[in-house]
């Protein structure tokens, strides 16, 4: 009753402002949509499996007439894609699109690689992929967060990295949070933002027209995922954050 209501409720305030909705061009059983923007630029991606069970990370652009035809990104049997480890397709400045996605790394449960793509013709092809960070650990780097910059082919990634526990002896480097700049030809160097966060929270990104504060903020570390981690990176004004952890 409770949800009928609500629909009702939705339908109403749909019809009262104008606002007409409509179905994405995603595959019945599909997961983990994302909605991206630039501007007045809008994308949605999402997983869908084809018809021998292979996930693929395709998109759509919203059009002036409703949806675009869907377009591939990446098909994988090792792609992952989970309620935490969201694949995007962003829009960047210019007509660009940048996605990120992971593939886990040698049948394991847990190690995972992050990749990233742009695309200069609209994602009816796309760059050879590449990692933002340049360990080669059995480690888990995924949770990512993707955030077009202000110049054209620009924009970068934060994520949450695994590498310190796995190179510690008995695992207590736990997880960290890192960032990597994309300037049109390549990712600039990682930088670490903060080497202990929660590994279970997702990372969240903005941008900040201010560049005069410090680069890290004071974190609350009394207790588990009990607060939100932010750094930032000067130059670019961007602000990251994961939640903190013991």
């Amino acid at each position: 009753m409770l949800r009928r209501l609500a629909a009702l409720t939705m339908t109403a305030a749909w019809a009262c402002s104008g606002v007409k909705p409509t179905d994405p061009p995603a595959a019945v059983g599909s997961i983990v949509p994302r909605l991206s923007t630039y501007g007045e630029r809008v994308v949605l991606s999402w997983v869908e499996r084809d018809a021998a069970g292979v996930p693929a990370l395709k998109f759509a652009p919203r059009e002036a007439g409703g949806w675009g035809a869907p377009r591939s990104v990446i098909r994988d049997t090792g792609l992952a894609a989970d309620s935490a480890d969201v694949p995007s397709v962003a829009p960047l400045l210019d007509g660009g699109l940048a996605a990120h996605w992971t593939l886990k790394r040698n049948g394991s449960s847990h190690a995972r690689d992050l990749l990233v793509a742009v695309s200069r013709d609209d994602g009816h092809s796309r760059s050879a992929p590449v990692r933002p960070h340049r360990d080669d650990t059995e480690s888990e780097h995924g949770m990512a967060t993707l955030l077009p910059g202000d110049l054209r082919d620009t924009f970068g990634i934060c994520w949450l990295d695994g590498r310190a526990g796995e190179q510690s002896e008995y695992g207590e480097g736990g997880t960290s949070l890192y960032w990597a700049d994309w300037s049109g030809d390549g990712f600039g160097p990682e930088v670490l933002l903060d080497p202990r966060v929660c590994d279970c929270c997702k990372t969240s990104a903005a941008r900040r027209s201010d560049v005069s504060r410090p680069r890290c903020w004071p974190t609350d570390r009394r207790r588990s995922c009990g607060s939100s981690a932010k750094a930032r990176r000067p130059r670019s004004g961007y602000v990251a954050s994961a939640r903190t952890a013991v």
